[in-house]
Parts: structure tokens; C-alpha cells; sequence
């Protein structure tokens, strides 16, 4: 679980901080925004303190919400989620079924799609440096998820505020229910009944394993984090400062990426050895979910305006008409990369003869 109501008090907080000026000096602070000192982005926070700390840079970690003699963070490492209740253009990378990997996901934020996201923050008074992974959600339950028939009339709990999580679960007859989870337990005790919709290792977090029987393999859905700065701050900061965690982003950043991939599937690993019968899908099962959805601009919000979804969809490298994946604008050879190429995929896993329906 990533304590949302936790990251946005912290948003609202750097907001308010940015305004009154903080005081700099030679640490960069930078605020986690993650509720267990276990969890992916203190790793990644440390990542990025290594590197930094090799290039003569030390930072200061910290926990999001803490306040030092008034001292606002020069950087926060949050959930993309977050940041999407100000800045509604990131939900493009929320949408279901719209990536068929994590690499197709990486060439989009890489590339054109990324600078139009990060124009939008900007337009909101965030920079976003870095996007980082988590991984892909799953679906876990009673039920088994690779058959998209098996949604209709179930309940999914959503912890955190999801508006394109809500309509893809209604396109596909799933009931989305809120809870303010206050601990894992209380998500525990809530999926007695009701099913989840996560990345593998939020579900090894809150112990699903321990009242759901199956985990569906869907990668329908991104689960990113941002590395961000009010704008003000970034900009504030040396020259010299900026520079040098510019040149170590990107090492940075495919670190971090290596390591939420091994993440995920450790998480997958601990899940099946912990009983989960587990299911992947084929592409035609894929295509099951795909044709329930309605089309894609209608999955964002309205706040986004026409003109910018065609903007985000085609930067994505699909059309706003069309669910079918359509060619990636040129690269820098002047290449073009089909946003359906798809990374090589892993052996099926094996499950039993016989498994819920």
C-alpha cells in the first residue's frame, strides 16, 4: 500500500513550503513519499544518493511530511498517482491495456510522450526529473482474472483516489469500491471478500496471499513513481548541483528500473511458493479485456482538454480513434519503433489441472 492520503498531505505541504522560500545549502534534501523503510522508493532514494554521493553531491533523505526549521525538500520521490490528482496528463500512463510491457512504457516517457508530460507539470509547477517503475498491475481473488468474463458483478478495493482505475473496472462490470486502509491488515480483513488490482509487490505487502487463491498475470496497468521538484526549488538550486543530478539520472534511473524489476519478480516468486495459482493470458485473452474497454480518451479525465488527449495518445504512439497500436514518431536515427514490439516473454507459468472459476 502506498499511504495516499499520506502523499497528499505531503503535496499540499510542498506547496505551501515552496512559496515561503527555503533555505539552501550544500545537502539537497530529498523526501520519500512510501511508508515502509523497506519499500522501492527508499531503495530508489538510495540509488540515486550513491550515485550522487560519488559525484560529490550528498543528499539528505527523509521522510515526506517532515519538517526541518521550516526547511521545504529540494527533490520528492512520489507515486505518479499523486502527482496525477494535480496534473491530470499522467494518467495517460495509467490506462489499461494501453502498453503491451514495461519497454514499450520506457520508449514512451523516453521519448516525446515524456516531454509532454513533463510540460504539463511544469504548467503546474512541478518538474518532473525522473520516471521511475514499479512494475505492471495484476489482478488477484477467489476468482481467476485471465478469463475477463470473470469480472462481471466482482469487487475491486481501490486505497487511493483512481479515476481511470474506476472506469476501466465499470467498462468491465467489476464494481469499484474505496477504503481508507489505515494499516495492511484492514486491506487484509477488506479482500475476505473483495479482489485487487496491483503490482505484484504492493499484493506481497499487504499478504494476499493469505485470502486470495489466484493471481492473474493481466499487465494491464503502469505503476510508476516520479522524481519531481516544485519548480521554484529546482530552479533555486546551483547550477553546478542541477548539473550533476542531470548527468547521473540516467544510470540512475536504469538502476532503478533494474532493480523494481527484480522486485517484481521475487514478489511473483514468494506469491506462488505461498500457494497462488497462478495464470497468464494469452493474447486472446488479452484481446477479451482490450474490446470491453470504451475507447481510450474517454478512460481520461475531462480535466484534459481534446486537443491534449490526441497530443498524449499520439505521443504515445496511438491514435486517438484506434485501439490498435500505431508506429512511434521517428527516433533520433529517424527510425521508427512500433509501439506493439514487445519485449520477449517469459515462459507461461505452470498451474494446476483444475483451479477457481
Amino acid at each position: 500500500m502506498q499511504a495516499p492520503a499520506a502523499a497528499l498531505r505531503a503535496l499540499a505541504l510542498l506547496v505551501a513550503l515552496t512559496g515561503a522560500g527555503p533555505g539552501w545549502g550544500a545537502t539537497v534534501r530529498v523526501a520519500v513519499v512510501a511508508p515502509d523503510s523497506d519499500h522501492l522508493a527508499w531503495t530508489s532514494a538510495q540509488i540515486l544518493a550513491t550515485a550522487a554521493d560519488a559525484h560529490g553531491l550528498a543528499l539528505e533523505l527523509a521522510a515526506a511530511g517532515t519538517n526541518d526549521a521550516g526547511r521545504s525538500p529540494h527533490l520528492v520521490i512520489m507515486p505518479l498517482r499523486s502527482l496525477a490528482t494535480q496534473v491530470p496528463a499522467l494518467e495517460v500512463l495509467e490506462l489499461p491495456y494501453f502498453y503491451s510491457d514495461l519497454a514499450a512504457v520506457h520508449r514512451a516517457t523516453d521519448g516525446s510522450l515524456g516531454d509532454a508530460l513533463r510540460d504539463a507539470a511544469r504548467a503546474q509547477g512541478w518538474e518532473i526529473l525522473a520516471f521511475w517503475d514499479e512494475g505492471l498491475h495484476v489482478m488477484s481473488g477467489l476468482r481467476r482474472y485471465d478469463r475477463a468474463v470473470n469480472l462481471t458483478a466482482m469487487e475491486f478495493l481501490l486505497t487511493r483516489p483512481d479515476p481511470v482505475a474506476e472506469r476501466q473496472l465499470l467498462a468491465w462490470n467489476a464494481t469499484p469500491r474505496h477504503i481508507r486502509a489505515r494499516n495492511r491488515e484492514a486491506v487484509l480483513r477488506e479482500c475476505l471478500i473483495a479482489s485487487r488490482a496491483a503490482t505484484l509487490q504492493e499484493l506481497q505487502r499487504e499478504g494476499l496471499e493469505r485470502v486470495h487463491m489466484t493471481l492473474a498475470l493481466t499487465g494491464h496497468r503502469y505503476e510508476g513513481w516520479l522524481l519531481i521538484a516544485p519548480v521554484d526549488a529546482w530552479r533555486a538550486l546551483p547550477a553546478a548541483q542541477r548539473a550533476t543530478l542531470e548527468g547521473i539520472l540516467p544510470q540512475v534511473t536504469a538502476a532503478q528500473r533494474a532493480e523494481a524489476a527484480r522486485r517484481e519478480q521475487a514478489a511473483l516468486e514468494y506469491l506462488r511458493a505461498a500457494g497462488m495459482m497462478v495464470h497468464a493470458l494469452d493474447e486472446a485473452q488479452r484481446q477479451a479485456y482490450i474490446e470491453r474497454l470504451p475507447p481510450w480518451p474517454e478512460l481520461l479525465s475531462r480535466e484534459i482538454g481534446q486537443t491534449l488527449r490526441r497530443e498524449l495518445l499520439a505521443a504515445a504512439c496511438l491514435t486517438e480513434d484506434n485501439r490498435s497500436p500505431g508506429p512511434c514518431a521517428p527516433r533520433g536515427s529517424g527510425a521508427t519503433t512500433p509501439a506493439s514490439a514487445r519485449s520477449p516473454t517469459p515462459p507461461a507459468p505452470s498451474v494446476p489441472a483444475r483451479s477457481p472459476e
